[in-house]
């Protein structure tokens, strides 16, 4: 978070818990929530929350944890098993819904849903999302993960549309969370392998097993 310390959503207790950032230390609950999954603190300083429930997506109070509303106006269907959750460049909100294999865009000041559906996948599975620059264009491209195939994409963020395979095959079994590094390689989670992959970020070239 902005403070420095961790935010952690556990999804069985229905908690966003928080540890001190230097020692790991437990501190005190920061908010409740039924089933939270992803989250992400915004510009705003808030803290954004992907819950497994109909609205999809709450805001939270960056300085208190009270809770600042929900997502509105999402389709039925156009977001089933949300999952995680990032800022883009224009400042709104990307959502995936695994179940779906869909990633939705969600205005980060009025919590209303951006029509039509940002992006489909070629079939179910969307899980993680990163956005990472494009050296050869110029512009950041969105990355979603599909934790049923085995893959990654590389979409366009502007307009969603699938560019072409980021990642497949070889020690990639299910992609789930990923996050740029400094050295600008991209790390990526198999969670039921499982280890930690690392990739170029511009090539999309495996680098390594990292853990």
């Amino acid at each position: 978070g902005p403070d420095g310390n961790l935010y952690v959503a556990s999804g069985s207790t229905g908690k966003i818990l928080k540890f001190d950032g230097r020692t790991g230390a437990a501190l005190p609950d920061f908010a409740s929530v039924t089933e939270p999954l992803g989250l992400a603190f915004g510009p705003d300083k808030n803290l954004y929350v992907v819950t497994n429930q109909p609205d999809g997506v709450r805001k939270f109070s960056g300085i208190d944890g009270h809770s600042m509303g929900a997502a509105t106006g999402i389709p039925e269907g156009a977001l089933k098993g949300a999952f995680a959750i990032a800022f883009g460049p224009d400042g709104n909100l990307y959502v995936t819904g695994t179940l779906s294999g869909t990633v939705v865009r969600i205005n980060s000041s009025t919590l209303a849903f951006m029509p039509p559906v940002f992006a489909t996948l070629p079939a179910s599975g969307a899980g993680g999302l990163l956005f990472v620059p494009n050296p050869q264009t110029g512009v950041t491209d969105l990355l979603v993960s599909d934790l049923f195939h085995g893959a990654i994409y590389r979409l366009d963020s502007n307009t969603g549309q699938i560019i072409g395979t980021f990642a497949s095959g070889g020690a990639l079994a299910d992609p789930g969370a990923m996050a740029l590094g400094p050295n600008n390689q991209v790390y990526v989670s198999n969670p039921f392998v499982p280890n930690i992959l690392r990739y170029d970020a511009a090539t999309g070239d495996l680098v390594d097993i990292f853990i």
